[in-house]
């Protein structure tokens, strides 16, 4: 995670960034403090509570390693904001974890920029924002959220 956060923070200084705040959105574990960019500073640890350090003095949001909504073809650990929650809906329009994340800078008027992940989550994406940057990084190959899978072993 941290090798895929730093390519993203290199691509942004070459563009003329200057400024990043990387949130782990783990808790402990999925960034490794010690090998994020320099450049960075790191918003980590329990409880990671609603907007994220984020407010209006943001210029854009990306998000980084970003995984589709449960139970959705070709997700890779596909879950939204927990595996026994199957989706979130506004008005009808699946926002799952990746909306809400979005939904959370737009109230600060931040765009969502980029988006990386799995290809399902950038199509996700692309449902949302049809002019958002995606980069696909890995595909899942089986529908259904780790939830549903481990459901079905402990039956089997």
């Amino acid at each position: 995670m941290a090798e895929e956060t730093n390519a993203a923070i290199e691509g942004l200084i070459e563009a003329g960034v200057d400024d990043f705040l990387v949130v782990d959105g783990h808790g402990y574990g999925a960034i490794d403090p010690l090998l994020l960019h320099p450049s960075a500073k790191l918003l980590a640890g329990r409880p990671l509570e609603y907007p994220f350090g984020c407010d209006e003095t943001f210029d854009a949001a990306i998000i980084i390693g970003q995984h589709a909504k449960s139970n959705i073809n070709g997700g890779h650990l596909c879950h939204t904001c927990s595996f026994e929650v199957e989706d979130l809906t506004i008005n009808g329009i699946s926002l799952v974890e990746l909306g809400c994340n979005m939904l959370f800078a737009a109230y600060f008027g931040v765009p969502t920029v980029m988006v990386s992940g799995d290809k399902a989550a950038c199509d996700g994406a692309l449902s949302l924002v049809q002019n958002i940057e995606v980069a696909a990084v890995k595909e899942g190959l089986k529908r259904g959220s780790l939830f549903a899978f481990q459901e079905r072993l402990s039956r089997d």
